[in-house]
């Protein structure tokens, strides 16, 4: 019978010492390492070894934290602007107004 080896599993936190600080202390664990190469990808890591596999806390570093921001923000505010449009139109629809003086009154 095969079965499937789990060698790690990781965890997304908003911070990370305070993730780490709980997950420690509550499985009774220690930082076995912690890679410097994440960063180029945004985040900062913590390895804990749980037998002969692993537990891997990651969060986002405050760079990547403020452009997600950023991009979420920007995404709000588009989603918005469609709704807005969509309910001017659906108000004219139901005025009975032409699509053409739709576009000169909603847009």
């Amino acid at each position: 019978m095969a079965y499937l080896r789990l060698r790690q599993v990781c965890l997304a936190a908003r911070t990370l010492e305070p993730m780490v600080s709980d997950i420690a202390a509550i499985f009774g664990l220690k930082v076995c390492h912690r890679d410097p190469n994440v960063a180029r990808y945004g985040l900062e890591n913590a390895l804990l070894p749980v037998g002969d596999s692993f537990i891997e806390i990651v969060a986002p570093t405050r760079e990547l934290a403020r452009l997600v921001l950023l991009d979420a923000a920007h995404l709000q505010e588009e989603e918005a602007r469609h709704r807005a449009r969509w309910a001017c139109r659906s108000r004219r629809e139901e005025e009975g107004m032409s699509i053409r003086r739709q576009k000169r009154r909603c847009f």
